[in-house]
């Protein structure tokens, strides 16, 4: 196993398809259905296999027309598609059986470990692992001693937060609440002129500030 790994994980980094990206969004147990169908049906077409390996990336619109996949769907899934083009390769006959003959659940486990993920080892480091399971999901998970190329299971890591895209939101209104407010700071809301001698004319923004006094003689 672990050649083929080594192997596998280069190609995924060559075709952009790095193991976090794939942890990070698992596509439904239909789409990946789907998806392992398409893999099939790319390795088995010339034209198709011969364009992923020349260009590096999949003809996402011509898979879409001849086969009658939306593209959006395509587009989103890009990644794992890549990755089980790649998995299905006849470069990969031990990895590939991951798919089929991964390690099942066993009736005597407990709840709690029936719900882990379970599969092969395809990455470890101090804190965490990379698993594929038999059901073709990639899952990052907390490094329980796990060794490359071994069966293991272990509980989700959770992915660290984007913040970038949260700030750039808060940003926008900060900005726009404060143009907001410039904008009716000065504008004028009330007007009160006051007669004796002379005239004085008080306006006030909206947030009762002052905004001007002027004065004229008679």
């Amino acid at each position: 196993y672990s050649a083929e790994i080594d192997n596998y994980l280069k190609d995924l980094q060559t075709y952009k398809a790095p193991l976090m990206g794939l942890s990070k969004d698992v596509p439904s147990k239909e789409d990946r259905n789907l998806f392992l169908n398409l893999a099939l049906i790319i390795n088995d077409d010339e034209k198709l296999k011969e364009q992923f390996t020349t260009q590096k990336k999949l003809p996402l619109k011509i898979i879409s027309k001849r086969l009658e996949v939306p593209l959006f769907k395509l587009e989103v899934y890009e990644n794992y598609l890549c990755a089980y083009t790649l998995l299905l390769d006849k470069k990969y006959p031990l990895l590939s059986k991951t798919l089929t003959y991964g390690p099942r659940v066993k009736e005597h486990l407990t709840e709690v470990l029936k719900h882990m993920p379970q599969g092969i080892v395809l990455h470890s480091s101090f804190r965490h692992s990379y698993l594929l399971t038999r059901h073709g999901e990639f899952y990052r998970v907390k490094n329980e001693g796990h060794e490359v190329g071994q069966f293991a299971s272990g509980r989700k890591k959770r992915n660290p937060l984007n913040w970038k895209k949260p700030l750039g939101f808060i940003l926008i209104i900060a900005l726009f609440s404060f143009g907001f407010y410039q904008y009716q700071t000065n504008q004028v809301q009330n007007t009160i002129i006051i007669r004796a001698v002379g005239e004085v004319k008080v306006e006030f923004n909206s947030f009762g500030n002052l905004i001007d006094i002027l004065g004229t003689n008679p």
